[in-house]
């Protein structure tokens, strides 16, 4: 039983260290008496994977958040540059920006609503990325933060 119980700790790696500490005892001693009922020597490798699999999900959930809130910050800078940019009237920047549509070879665009209208392509996109991402980050924030006080 030891050396089973040693392949299901050494499994349970996967997982982070706060939830080891938190389950790893209930999850090992759940592990061992249904293999104990079962009759089964070694671990399952269907077991072993599943340990896996959940280890690695958990860890992706605990990081999701701040990936979220640096793609947020990440994109409220680029909404906010623009801006700036936009306001100090440095339209070198903004005209970097794809035309739609793309003028054709030879072709100029003097009107002055051109960069205007790039531009609130670019706020728009930055902004969705932003609010979406945001969003996103604080419902799987409270996600994670249910979970742990459920499992508690």
């Amino acid at each position: 039983m030891k050396d089973m119980e040693q392949k299901y700790r050494a499994a349970m790696r996967w997982y982070t260290a706060k939830w080891r500490r938190r389950n790893a005892d209930a999850l090992l001693a759940t592990l061992l008496e249904s293999a104990e009922a079962s009759g089964q020597p070694q671990p399952t490798r269907a077991e072993l994977q599943n340990l896996h699999a959940m280890g690695i999900r958990q860890r992706a959930f605990a990081a999701l958040p701040i990936i979220l809130f640096a793609v947020a910050l990440l994109s409220l800078l680029s909404v906010g540059s623009l801006a700036f940019a936009h306001v100090a009237g440095s339209s070198e920047l903004l005209l970097q920006l794809p035309a739609f549509p793309a003028p054709r070879a030879g072709q100029i665009y003097t009107t002055p609503t051109a960069a205007p209208f790039q531009a609130g392509w670019a706020y728009a996109i930055g902004s969705v990325c932003f609010v979406a991402s945001l969003t996103t980050g604080l419902l799987t924030l409270r996600r994670n933060r249910r979970l742990l006080t459920i499992a508690r």
